[in-house]
């Protein structure tokens, strides 16, 4: 009894603990630390966490705190499978632990590991009066040291500008006093005119491609679904520069993706549905890439016909929303995608000549839902950028055409940096807000999984490739 008691307290701690573990991180950015450490916090919370619980559990036997940090690491892995294939047991394997990667697997095997040693420890500690203040004191001490230690050795990103490849660079602003940053990636397919624009739909590379139902769009961001990205791009001798998240796509109560419009991946036409049509017809716009004579051309319009959808463009998705059209500014009404709230934001503008395109990512630190919540509250937002803002930009830019791509906590980029990539996650699938503190954040997250293996996916990619030259 008193065994199943001590387990029964040792998950509790590991499930709870990184209440008050996350929002301490947070606090310390807010405090002036680098943003860094975060990074740091992702794997180093939840490890805590195990290893806390398993040291209470294994205040009787280390052989609990095994059994503890077992149970967690099972919680995870059905957890993972659950967002991945929807409680459909005939996807569990195909869609659901397929989709594990080697990177879950050394988590959770780490995770096992580490309570194993802190249950040893709470057996060994068990005759001390004040084993368990100072255990929980210690892994307090360690948390903090650590994060302290990865700020200093991370310091605060400063403005870079650097190329991925011939005509392609990188501009990065560092966060202002909210914590929000952005990312300006221009490409040149004048310079590099082996430069491709490419598409990526979820739903057609799941186990039943193209049915428009897709299960595996929640919990795969880009660090999981980029090795697929990948192999679709060495199929057309592509090497990927850079992947962000695409339009906006719909979902059911159980989280089921479907698409909102059609989408076009290697030239092939998709999904004719206009499921935005009817209420956000200002919203529906349709946005193509076609190459002709080597020359890329960027088309912008209301409406493509079905005709035009098959034969015309190379890659092409609807559902986004036109924020400049051949050098005028198009009225940002109350609509989809959240015109005033202030959030992670996507979008992509082009000039006329098509020659260059431009990829904005703005990335506050915040929750998009207490972002929308101070927006219907009508109080100061802290963080992000509303569409009007993202509008600006471009305008003073003098840039003729733009559009906005989904947003908020799907916001995510992926850059290449010789051989590995660098990754700007989206957010947690679980995250909340607690409060302010110097016009900065402080979240907090239910570790049903580790955050590293919780962020959002989307049902559509878009990414910038440069074809290999030919010989």
């Amino acid at each position: 009894m008193r065994s199943a008691l001590l387990v029964f307290c040792g998950l509790v701690i590991a499930l709870l603990l990184p209440f008050a573990l996350i929002p301490l991180a947070y606090l310390f950015v807010a405090l002036g630390l680098s943003a860094g450490l975060l990074p740091v916090m992702e794997w180093l919370a939840p490890l805590l966490s195990v290893m806390a619980g398993a040291y209470i559990a294994g205040r009787r036997s280390w052989v609990l705190g095994v059994v503890v940090s077992g149970i967690v690491v099972l919680l995870w892995l059905v957890v993972s499978v659950f967002l991945l294939s929807r409680w459909r047991f005939s996807t569990w394997i195909t869609e659901g632990i397929a989709r594990l990667t080697i990177w879950h697997l050394l988590a959770w095997m780490l995770a096992l590991l580490a309570g194993a040693g802190a249950g040893y420890l709470g057996f060994r500690a068990k005759g001390y009066r004040f084993a368990i203040p100072l255990g929980f004191l210690g892994i307090l001490v360690l948390y903090s040291v650590v994060l302290i230690g990865s700020a200093v050795i991370v310091p605060t990103p400063r403005q870079a500008e650097y190329a991925l490849a011939d005509g392609v660079t990188v501009h990065y602003q560092p966060p202002v006093a909210d914590g929000t940053a952005y990312y300006l990636l221009s490409a040149d397919f004048a310079q590099n005119p082996r430069l491709a624009l490419e598409g990526y739909n979820a739903d057609l590379h799941d186990t039943t491609p193209g049915n428009d139902v897709n299960t595996t769009w929640l919990g795969q961001p880009l660090p999981y679904l980029l090795p697929d990205i990948e192999r679709q791009a060495r199929l057309k001798s592509e090497t990927v520069l850079s992947a962000w998240n695409g339009n906006f796509f719909g979902y059911d109560k159980q989280w089921v993706g479907w698409n909102l419009s059609p989408f076009v991946e290697n030239g092939q036409a998709h999904y004719n549905v206009h499921r935005l049509s009817r209420d956000y017809a200002e919203q529906d716009w349709q946005f193509g890439v076609r190459r002709k004579g080597g020359k890329v051309r960027f088309v912008l319009a209301k409406d493509f016909s079905w005709a035009r959808w098959q034969s015309e463009f190379e890659t092409a998705l609807g559902g986004v929303r036109p924020l400049r059209v051949n050098g005028k500014s198009v009225p940002l009404r109350p609509g989809y995608g959240n015109t005033a709230m202030q959030s992670s934001r996507t979008s992509l503008a082009w000039t006329a000549d098509s020659s260059k395109l431009y990829l904005l990512i703005v990335k506050e630190l915040d929750a998009e839902g207490s972002s929308n919540r101070q927006k219907q509250a009508k109080v100061r937002q802290v963080g992000g950028w509303s569409l009007p803002q993202v509008q600006q930009f471009w305008e003073s830019l003098h840039l003729p055409n733009a559009i906005a791509l989904d947003a908020g906590e799907s916001t995510q980029l992926a850059l290449r940096d010789a051989d590995r990539y660098r990754f700007v996650p989206s957010g947690y699938l679980t995250a909340r807000t607690l409060g302010y503190v110097h016009d900065k954040p402080i979240l907090t997250s239910l570790l049903i999984r580790p955050p590293t293996q919780a962020h959002f996916g989307v049902m559509n990619y878009l990414y910038l490739a440069e074809r290999k030259a030919s010989r």
